[in-house]
């Protein structure tokens, strides 16, 4: 387990690099930064994942919805438990980590005393470069919640210490582009070959689908290039103004493939990294819809509404037109989404005077976040078959039964029941009967149950 933190999805963007680095694509990346890499997310992982658990905290806890006006401060009792929970001695590290392996941490670590506080508004970058103290043999995790960051920006910098910062920037537009389209594919879109374009000397990739039959969708994936990445600030800025250039000028141009323009739907998908960067779309001269968003934006919406094989190419309309009849100020197009669909998959907000001017709160992106956990639970275990780990989804929602199934991506087709420390799996037999797949189908699922 690892904590969201206060930085923005920074745990998919850490297990978006941890894919491009470790699958099978990442075997193209340097040898020694592969194992500098693996060394690294093992043990902040494991120190992540015992801190949380020593805490109390389970997968899936979101904050608390309600507000205090006053600052809360745990008791003596709270304190000292939490305490407990960040404090690793010598034995509790070697439980957890091989002793040689704790000297990747050196990077991660400061002496207690050694940090300056700094009041300065925004965060406090010192806080995310060091977040452990090491007091002898002993580690503190001085901030739990941003170990994610911390990792992500960590993998990032030994990157380009073995050059090859451009290669893990690919690697991650290619995996974004996979995603994305395995989450297209999954509401009923299908790709048009060539499968996949990239625009010649910009890490932009392209790739077209058909959708409801008459329908097209002109798909643009951009992601950090990782150029000019500063290893002392964590959330730095991406220069992407030339790459944005150029993403308008692909999108307005014709694609043949394309026969009815008015019917298109253009889809750009930017991804960044950790770094913040300015992204405006203007007005296209293409007369189809356009919606900009993040690839774990698009996961969401598409496991909320993506059995309606129209419902990206209604909101893209409604989002447009509500952009074009006033001002908008929101934090994603999630947040967007979450209030389009708190009106009954409209932006007719109320019955008074049209407004010229609104602001989405990003409450409406995280009741959407956690509909989705509560559905599907998300989640990688231990394959039972092969040192892997596997990605599973719940079967019946995480309040009905602890059954989850495995993705289609992987080769293993079983039942897992989850419960606590315990893995049960459930699968069918080597030899069925030719016609009775359905029947066992309903048996291992009545056995998982």
């Amino acid at each position: 387990m690892v904590a969201q933190g206060l930085t923005e999805r920074s745990a998919y963007t850490l297990s978006l690099i941890l894919r491009s680095i470790f699958g099978a694509q990442g075997e193209t990346l340097p040898t020694a930064y592969r194992r500098e890499a693996s060394q690294l997310v093992q043990v902040v992982l494991r120190l992540s994942h015992s801190t949380l658990l020593r805490a109390g905290l389970v997968r899936g806890v979101t904050p608390p919805a309600a507000t205090r006006e006053e600052v809360f401060v745990p008791g003596e009792r709270a304190l000292s438990a939490l305490c407990k929970a960040v404090t690793f001695d010598e034995a509790a590290l070697s439980a957890i980590v091989p002793p040689q392996a704790l000297q990747v941490l050196d990077s991660l670590s400061t002496r207690p005393g050694a940090h300056v506080l700094t009041t300065e508004l925004g965060p406090d970058d010192g806080m995310i470069l060091t977040p452990l103290l090491a007091a002898g043999p002993t580690v503190i995790i001085a901030n739990p919640g941003e170990l994610a960051t911390a990792l992500r920006h960590r993998l990032l910098i030994v990157a380009t210490d073995h050059d090859c910062g451009p290669q893990l920037a690919r690697l991650v537009r290619e995996c974004v582009l996979q995603e994305a389209t395995e989450i297209l594919m999954g509401c009923g879109a299908t790709p048009l070959l060539p499968t996949a374009s990239v625009a010649e000397g910009v890490q932009i990739s392209r790739r077209h689908f058909t959708f409801a039959d008459d329908k097209f969708l002109d798909l643009a994936v951009m992601t950090d290039d990782l150029s000019d990445y500063d290893a002392q600030d964590p959330y730095g800025y991406w220069d992407a103004d030339g790459l944005v250039q150029r993403l308008h000028e692909l999108l307005d141009a014709p694609v043949e493939a394309l026969q009815d323009d008015a019917q298109c739907l253009r889809l750009i998908i930017n991804q960044g990294l950790g770094r913040c960067s300015a992204f405006g779309l203007r007005k296209s001269s293409r007369v189809g819809p356009c919606l900009a968003t993040t690839v774990d934006d698009l996961r969401v919406m598409a496991e909320l509404d993506g059995t309606d094989p129209l419902f990206l190419w209604r909101f893209a309309q409604a989002d447009e037109k509500l952009h074009a009849n006033a001002m908008v100020h929101s934090f994603s197009t999630l947040d967007n989404y979450g209030l389009y669909r708190d009106h009954e998959y409209s932006y007719y907000l109320s019955d008074e005077r049209r407004p010229n001017a609104i602001m989405v709160n990003s409450d409406f992106s995280q009741a959407l976040r956690a509909e989705v956990h509560q559905r599907y639970d998300h989640h990688a275990v231990a394959s039972p078959h092969r040192p892997a780990l596997v990605p599973v989804i719940a079967l019946y929602g995480v309040d009905t039964a602890p059954i989850y199934r495995t993705h289609p991506s992987v080769p293993e087709d079983e039942l897992l029941v989850e419960i606590a420390d315990l893995h049960i799996w459930v699968g069918p037999g080597r030899n069925t009967a030719e016609g009775l797949e359905p029947v066992q189908d309903m048996i291992v699922e009545a056995v998982a149950y």
